[in-house]
């Protein structure tokens, strides 16, 4: 009986037991557009069972009646739903505007956002990158991360950003980030957007330090797209736009007959003759311009030129008389950009998956004439596989080949158009609109920056990039992972200058001609200097070795994370350089085909010379995390660090940082809270890192040749080298400490904010050491003897709501700011003219200034004393202080306008007028989505920054007169005794007031003229729409989207202004340079 109960009870048992048990399956699909989402983790709530959706979003897993499905995936809210009845349960996840389950990208691992406890910044990609026609991922940086510092000097297309976080860390070499793709340095600029599936950015040492000698200042971390697990289709998209470029904010021209007047009033002032334009005498052009405009302007239909109607010669000197429109004549219209990129993503079996794309992105320049192009090509694949149960293989590849033409530089920088050297723009923006820039006559361009435009061969640079990657990681324990991962990248670069002289008319010079001769006579051939093919060529190799490990372990309510491991990544670099002169035909400019010598070095642009360089950096590394209950939190790092280039015995250097976080809103006393607060943390770091950019092989004396061309005349050059530079053995790591402390903030599941305090200190950075007397041949080494201190803040807001299932709003907001200090340097003195301790990183000494003199004001002592106070030490050539020039206060009371000894403790009359660093940079982005439709306006700006530009596209005949700009009209005279700009007097460029000025009389580094260079732009502004689901289905898709974007459409700045308040690149003088440039692009997403 009892035998047959027991029977009968266990039976009962099972058949309720599998009564309860059953088998769900379903689909998880994005609640905005319908899709399916792939790799969505599947857990019953109290169980370590789960399962994981495929690529179709299918899932199925065994739950009993009662139990609670947890339905998570990163960017989504998390959805938990109680199991009653249902055999089959689909669901709907909303994109997360919470994310505190985020998991971060960090050091060789990643982390949950709400557990950080370091300085990290996770990039939302959709929102940085999304419908941007970016080429370059750094600009999506800009702005949009408070710390991350991005600017582009012009608009040229093959210029690369400049990258700084958190301000200047030294003033030595690069502070800009270590930049990592896949665990691989890489140049921003060359990754397709496309392919970017995370990005984060470690900005302090406690975040950074576990990357060592390369990420002093900081790292941005990217992981490209790859498969995912789980059986399923292959999906592909498509993404392709056209975007159509304009050039913003150029220099204005006035119309000629405004601006020979003031050339003329500046020429006779200044050494009493009226000024000429190479020979041509400004009274007699000004006469012939004006009968132009009367008779001739409005029947010209082509660039050719007539002779006795738009120019003639006079005793052998040309005269111009046209007026062209320069900036038309110049810059191109409509500049196309396009891009498309092709993706795949899907699985192979049940182990394996992959990821291939493909994009080509072609480009266009600003140039009208000869206009440069870049084209692109990115290929990435990616392959991972179970290689055993217990051991999972990650595979990629990446190809990138870039080619970018120009034409030939004829003004230097070796044929470049590197941003060092002269160029184009320059001299096509030097002279005013009377200069036949692309005028012709009997089909021949004259001596003039269009001219050499029009006849410049194309350039040819090519780039190529090559990378295979491995990672291998070992399954070890449940708790326990080994990995490896081995890198090789190669780069090729190739930069040919095609050279060549040509026939033009050389008007810079006497034309002995008449309106007789000139008909047949024979134009001038130019620049034999220039007539040859170049090419330099370079290849690095980089290789890069990572292994570590990671132990995890939770005890109750401790749970404990280690990290530990090593790296090496070494590099070779070798560059040759190659031209021969004499080509027997300009359009084929190969070595082959020129005469002339032949040479393997020289090369003006010395980043074209022969080259060999190599370094290696190896590290141990370590990381402990620790949190208690998700309220108390730990991290410890350590590296160990070798870098070789440094001496033996300062290779080696070990750097720690520690980092802590208290969650206040996961306490028991914080339970109350919980309806509206969901999440308060402060934490804070501190930590160093050792920075190697020193420069290859510093410690090392070195004998550099030399050219005695004193010796036989030069016919003959014997091997010669100068004295063994002057160099500190004991050369060693300039050390980056940093603190931090910061608060992280969440309320009502919408409103988020982030602030962040931080400190840097730079010790030893190198500095000139000791000063030696005149007769030791040699300047002071440089040592590790300077220091430097910058602190800084951040702020971040962000504001999502989903008002239902078709409506969302966001807001995201980033400002930041910091100051640098020179805080120890070898000048005791405290000389202006460089470094000294508590030296302003870009600040700007000068004199104060607040008017022009008038008739009523007393000058006397020809010219040197006005109203009583003595300037002659301001004045240089045969000025004489009169009416309309600048009235400078003598703020220390001497009776002297002075720069006193020149020192920060004796300074005269100079003050400090301002700073050139960007301060309170911010960043603005609000957009929504309707019923499909989405909006997004991206602003972007700096509250506050100035500028000193001592150049003649801001100051009125600073160096000759040779033009005057629209902003440069009002100008003083008699009549216009109200106007902002001095007398016209010419030359003040030459200095000679010192103490860290430039200029002279007028023009000496002044309040009056500082250029207000704070700026708001509307960057970005994008609107797109989704098709409904039901029509994109029936057409055998899953998604399409049309979109529309603009780039800088919008810029509020100062009216006086002259140029773009991002531009920050010379060409002759600063402000002629490459145009910034707006867009609109219009583009389709498709995906099946």
């Amino acid at each position: 009986m009892k035998k047959f109960f027991f029977i009968s009870l266990l039976f009962l048992f099972v058949q309720v037991t599998f009564g309860q048990t059953k088998t769900i399956t379903g689909t998880v699909k994005n609640k905005v557009d319908g899709i399916p989402i792939p790799g969505v983790t599947v857990l019953i709530r109290g169980t370590a069972n789960s399962s994981a959706t495929d690529f179709d979003g299918n899932y199925s897993i065994a739950v009993s009646s009662g139990q609670t499905l947890s339905f998570s995936y990163i960017g989504f809210e998390t959805k938990e739903i109680k199991i009653a009845g249902e055999q089959t349960l689909n669901v709907e996840l909303s994109e997360s505007s919470l994310k505190l389950d985020e998991v971060v990208v960090v050091g060789f691992a990643s982390q949950k956002k709400a557990n950080l406890t370091g300085a990290v910044a996770s990039i939302d990609i959709s929102k940085t990158i999304g419908s941007r026609p970016l080429t370059d991922i750094s600009r999506a940086l800009q702005g949009t991360t408070p710390g991350v510092n991005v600017s582009f000097n012009s608009g040229n297309i093959n210029r690369s950003a400049n990258l700084n976080i958190r301000g200047s860390g030294t003033v030595n070499g690069s502070d800009s980030p270590l930049v990592l793709v896949d665990g691989v340095p890489t140049d921003l600029a060359l990754i397709n957007p496309n392919d970017v599936a995370t990005m984060s950015v470690l900005k302090d040492a406690a975040s950074a330090s576990i990357y060592g000698a390369r990420a002093a200042f900081g790292v941005i971390l990217i992981t490209t797209k790859g498969g995912k697990t789980g059986e399923g289709k292959v999906r592909f998209s498509y993404t392709g736009n056209a975007a159509f470029y304009n050039p913003i904010s150029s220099l204005q021209f006035l119309d000629p007959t405004d601006e020979i007047p003031g050339l003329i009033a500046a020429g006779t002032r200044t050494d009493g003759a009226v000024p000429e334009f190479f020979g041509a005498n400004y009274n007699t052009m000004l006469t012939g311009i004006q009968n132009w405009k009367q008779k001739y302007a409005n029947n010209r239909t082509s660039n050719e030129m007539v002779y006795g109607e738009d120019w003639e010669i006079k005793n052998g000197t040309p005269y111009f008389y046209r007026v062209w429109d320069t900036n038309k004549e110049l810059y191109a219209n409509d500049a196309l950009q396009t891009y498309h990129n092709f993706s795949a993503q899907g699985n192979l079996g049940n182990k394996s998956s992959f990821f291939a794309s493909f994009a080509l992105t072609e480009q266009e320049g600003m140039l009208r004439i000869n206009q440069e192009t870049k084209q692109r090509t990115n290929i990435n694949l990616g392959f991972t596989t179970k290689l055993a149960d217990w051991l999972t293989g990650d595979f990629k590849v990446m190809t990138i080949r870039s080619n970018y033409k120009q034409p030939f530089n004829y003004y230097g920088g070796s044929g470049t158009d590197d941003s060092s050297y002269g160029g184009y723009f320059g001299y096509a923006l030097r002279w005013g609109q009377y200069t036949p820039n692309f005028g012709t006559y009997r089909g021949y361009n004259f001596r003039s920056a269009g001219g050499y435009l029009s006849n410049a061969s194309m350039n040819e640079n090519d780039q190529y990039n090559n990378r295979l990657s491995a990672k291998f990681t070992a399954e070890i324990t449940k708790d326990f992972n080994l990995i490896g991962e081995v890198s090789n990248v190669t780069d090729y670069y190739s930069r040919k200058q095609n050279g060549g002289k040509f026939q033009a008319w050389d008007s810079w010079s006497a034309m002995p001609y008449d309106a007789t001769t000139i008909q047949t006579a024979v134009p001038t051939t130019l620049e034999a200097g220039n007539d040859y093919v170049a090419q330099s060529k370079a290849e690095s190799t980089t290789k890069v070795v990572n292994i570590y490990a990671n132990y995890k372990k939770q005890f109750n309510n401790h749970n404990i994370k280690v990290l530990g491991g090593f790296n090496s990544e070494w590099q070779d670099f070798s560059r040759t350089y190659a031209r021969r002169n004499t080509l027997l035909d300009k359009s084929k400019p190969e070595f082959n085909l020129a005469v002339g010598e032949q040479f393997v070095s020289g090369a003006a642009n010395t980043s074209l010379n022969p080259a060999v360089t190599s370094y290696s950096i190896a590290g141990f590394f370590g990381r402990i995390n620790y949190d208690y209950d998700g309220i108390y939190l730990l991290e410890l790092n350590a590296r160990y660090d070798g870098s070789s280039k440094f001496p033996t015995a300062q290779q080696w250097g070990f750097f720690p940082s520690a980092s802590v976080g208290y969650k206040i809103s996961n306490e028991k006393f914080m339970e109350s809270t919980r309806d509206w607060l969901n999440d308060l943390k402060v934490r804070a770091s501190i930590g160093a890192i050792g920075n190697q950019n020193v420069g290859n092989n510093a410690f090392l004396s070195v004998l550099n040749s030399s050219n005695p061309w004193w010796i036989n005349s030069g016919s003959t050059l014997p091997p010669s080298t100068g004295l063994p530079t002057n160099v500190d053995p004991t050369l060693t790591w300039e050390k980056v400490y940093t603190n931090d402390i910061g608060v992280d903030l969440r309320i009502f599941n919408m409103l988020g904010a982030s602030f962040d305090w931080y400190q840097r200190d730079t010790k030893g950075m190198l500095a000139p050491g000791i000063t030696l007397p005149g007769s030791f041949g040699q300047g002071a080494a440089q040592t590790n003897s300077g220091n430097m201190k910058t602190t800084g803040w951040e702020l971040s807001l962000n504001f999502n709501k989903e008002i239902n299932k078709n409506v969302s709003v966001f807001m995201d907001v980033a400002l930041s700011d910091y100051t640098s200090v020179i805080t120890k340097w070898n000048n005791t003195s405290k000389l202006l003219t460089t470094y000294y301790d508590g030296y302003e990183i870009g600040q700007i000494w000068g004199l104060t200034s607040d008017r022009l003199l008038q008739a009523d004001d007393v000058i006397t002592n020809n010219g040197k004393t006005v109203n009583g106070i003595d300037y002659s030490k301001t004045m240089g050539g045969n000025f004489k202080f009169g009416a309309g020039d600048v009235h400078y206060i003598d703020t220390n009371g001497d009776g002297v306008i002075s720069r006193g000894a020149g020192t920060a403790d004796d300074h005269g009359d100079l003050t400090k007028i301002g700073n050139s660093t960007p301060r309170y940079k911010y960043g603005i982005t609000l957009g929504g989505k309707f019923h499909g439709f989405d909006v997004s306006a991206f602003f972007q700006g700096v509250a506050k920054r100035d500028y000193w530009a001592a150049s003649d596209a801001v100051l009125p005949f600073y160096r000759a007169p040779q033009q005057m700009y629209a902003n440069q009209l009002d100008y003083w005279t008699p009549e216009n005794t109200d106007a902002y700009w001095p007398n016209p007097n010419y030359g003040d460029e030459a200095g000679g007031f010192g103490g860290s000025t430039t200029g002279r009389n007028n023009f000496i580094t002044q309040t009056r003229y500082l250029l207000d260079m704070s700026y708001l732009r509307l960057k970005n502004f994008s609107l797109g729409y989704s098709l409904t689901n039901e029509l994109v289905k029936k057409a055998g898709l899953e998604k399409v989207r049309l979109y529309t974007s603009g780039e800088n459409l919008l810029t509020w700045a100062d009216s006086r202004l002259p140029v773009d308040p991002e531009i920050n690149e010379t060409e002759i003088f600063w402000g002629r340079a490459y145009p910034y440039t707006k867009s609109w692009s219009f583009g389709v997403e498709l995906s099946f």
